[in-house]
């Protein structure tokens, strides 16, 4: 009998300033988001949730003066400026029984073609409400739930 099985690396949670297991929480998001420059971790911290209870909050940024590829498919514009941002907010998965969510201004930028367009979130899909880690995790959930995933 085959079984599908999700399997997740857990991790601590240290009461010493975000540390994870000798690893400082910053660095672990940024490997789990798979971030590169210009995008980094700004903050990773718990804040108190609309139900009394507390969930991870993950703070993406990105540094001053940075760059981005024109969002339009095919346009030639790989450094458009900043115009402005916009905050979002994805749905990560738990870190452990807490809800987690991934933040990030996101930056519309000025493009001399196409004028001014929504720069796209390299964690999650354009338009999407949760991050890239997240629909993979629900997608094989969904496929072991209705046992779609073998006998």
């Amino acid at each position: 009998m085959a079984f599908c099985c999700l399997w997740w690396v857990v991790v601590v949670w240290g009461d010493a300033g975000g540390w994870v297991g000798g690893m400082d929480a910053s660095c672990l998001f940024t490997d789990a988001l798979q971030l590169q420059e210009p995008w980094k971790v700004g903050s990773v911290d718990f804040r108190d949730a609309g139900d009394g209870g507390r969930e991870p909050r993950v703070a993406i940024v990105f540094g001053p003066g940075a760059r981005f590829h024109c969002p339009e498919t095919g346009c030639p514009e790989t450094a458009c400026p900043v115009h402005d941002t916009r905050e979002r907010v994805w749905r990560h998965p738990d870190f452990f029984r807490y809800k987690a969510f991934v933040h990030a201004a996101m930056p519309r930028v000025t493009c001399p073609v196409h004028g001014a367009r929504t720069a796209p979130a390299p964690w999650a899909r354009p338009g999407s409400g949760f991050t890239l880690l997240f629909g993979a995790w629900a997608g094989l959930a969904t496929m072991f739930w209705t046992g779609s995933c073998g006998t």
